[in-house]
């Protein structure tokens, strides 16, 4: 093992800042180099190590990678008693951090991280005189930094024609044949982009000897096709290449975005019930009793299709997820999202058919309350209470202006700005309005400017949030400006 103290020098120049790692190969740590004050990340390995030879054989092999998806390597230096691989400092997230933490990621934002992991491991397989394998991908070697991905950690890393004598794995992530006794080659990778693909989508790591594991993959047909293609058993069963499989995964990518387009609220219920099969027990936290009095927050849309059902779910998943324990989203209008959402939360039950109130990932749903059903509820220990009137501003008018936060939302889209300017105007005639908080769907900056100048209206664009039960920072900071 290599023990060195912070504040060390070590290969001559690099300053020993903390570890970032410590793993069967050695130890890295985050230095920074003493004449050029940047950082660097430097990978010591014991020259008694009994694989060390074929260590630095791989760091031979890793100098002449040039990929922006791998660390560049600066410089290898051999001491003594040490090997020092001089690596590029990668800042970032492991998508096994992000998903200990988030637990959800969006499925488009899935494909895009998978066709980026396709794009650095066909790199690897293009490499000449040769092919190299990486043979031991797994959430801890992937980095995320600003929606980009970077590979880290060749520890495995040989030859094509070397890996026949050497090869690793992590188990949940390793193809059948690294355990076996068969010949690793380019389908073992693709096995492996298959079972982080599954990790990201289930949040666990795949089991093979579970008979119906792939069945159960939470993901949209598209997506599941994907996965399972590259998790067969039998390599001939895989994709043929990685190429193949990053084309799959475009064509995947291509029906998640249209189907956003296309249905708001119906494309996140397309993978709705295979997630909920994957959630501990009932899928639900249990609501904590409160004595709080409740605070009202009503959401109204200037017209019909402008996100109002996308924003209050929005506004419940965030405050569901938070400090507030428990919340409650209220439907007020005929939209038949809501029932679309019980019966991909329950299933297509008589039971489910009769009941109003379901719950929904940590909060509770009242679909097509009436006003007794409303003031009932209100009376009920919930904390947070989101009414979704719909696009009835003046059937719902005064009880939309009794709430404690009122917040409307439009689009500014060519064919609907007319109308939310209309609205805004008709607002202004009105007493009592100053209150409200305007947002906009499909706006630029420039947008909102425009319409600032016009209407001396503060708006606030609505960032895209394909699913609202998984919101990136930028969303949940705006969903904080609207609720502070």
């Amino acid at each position: 093992m290599v023990l060195l103290q912070e504040d060390k020098i070590i290969a001559g120049r690099y300053r020993i800042l903390r570890v970032l790692g410590r793993g069967y190969s050695g130890t890295v740590f985050l230095t920074e180099h003493t004449g050029l004050q940047a950082l660097r990340a430097v990978k010591c390995i014991n020259r008694k190590h009994v694989m060390y030879r074929q260590f630095l054989k791989e760091a031979m092999l890793l100098k002449n990678l040039k990929h922006p998806g791998i660390p560049l390597i600066y410089d290898l230096v051999e001491e003594e008693e040490n090997l020092y691989i001089i690596e590029e400092y990668i800042e970032g997230e492991s998508v096994q951090t992000i998903m200990l933490h988030q637990q959800y990621i969006p499925e488009s934002t899935i494909i895009e991280y998978g066709i980026q992991l396709c794009e650095i491991i066909m790199y690897l397989h293009h490499m000449r005189p040769e092919p190299v394998l990486y043979l031991d991908l797994k959430p801890s070697h992937l980095l995320i930094n600003d929606g980009q991905v970077r590979l880290i950690d060749f520890g495995a890393v040989c030859r094509k024609s070397d890996c026949e004598s050497y090869s690793l794995g992590t188990p949940g992530f390793a193809a059948p044949e690294q355990y076996d006794g068969g010949l690793p080659d380019e389908k073992t990778d693709i096995y492996a982009i298959g079972a982080i693909l599954f990790y990201m989508a289930a949040g666990k790591a795949y089991e093979e000897n579970l008979s119906n594991e792939a069945e159960r993959i939470p993901a949209s047909g598209k997506l599941r096709s994907v996965i399972k293609t590259c998790l067969h058993h039998d390599p001939a069963g895989r994709y043929d290449s990685v190429a193949e499989l990053k084309k799959a995964l475009k064509t995947a990518l291509k029906y998640e975005r249209q189907a956003n387009k296309n249905g708001g609220i119906s494309s996140l219920i397309s993978g709705l019930n295979s997630t909920l099969s994957y959630l501990t027990g009932n899928g639900y936290r249990k609501l904590l009793p409160m004595e709080l009095k409740a605070t009202v927050i009503g959401v109204l849309g200037c017209g019909p299709g402008t996100g109002t059902t996308h924003l209050a779910l929005m506004l419940a998943g965030y405050l569901s997820g938070g400090r507030h324990k428990k919340t409650l989203l209220v439907q007020r209008d005929a939209d038949p999202a809501y029932g679309r959402l019980q019966r991909a939360c329950q299933g297509q039950t008589e039971e489910a058919g009769r009941q109003k109130v379901f719950p929904v990932f940590g909060f509770t749903c009242c679909r097509n309350a009436t006003h007794r059903e409303l003031t009932d509820l209100l009376n009920e220990s919930y904390e947070m209470v989101i009414i979704d009137f719909g696009s009835g501003y003046e059937a719902n008018r005064d009880e939309f202006k009794r709430c404690d936060r009122q917040i409307v939302t439009g689009s500014l889209c060519a064919w609907k700005r007319e109308v939310y300017l209309g609205f805004l105007e008709d607002r202004a005639k009105e007493k009592g309005n100053a209150s409200i908080l305007y947002t906009a769907q499909f706006a630029s900056s420039r947008e909102i400017k425009e319409i600032a100048r016009l209407t001396k209206i503060r708006m606030r664009p609505v960032p895209f949030a394909p699913n609202p039960f998984a919101l990136n920072e930028e969303s949940r900071r705006f969903v904080r400006e609207l609720l502070s």
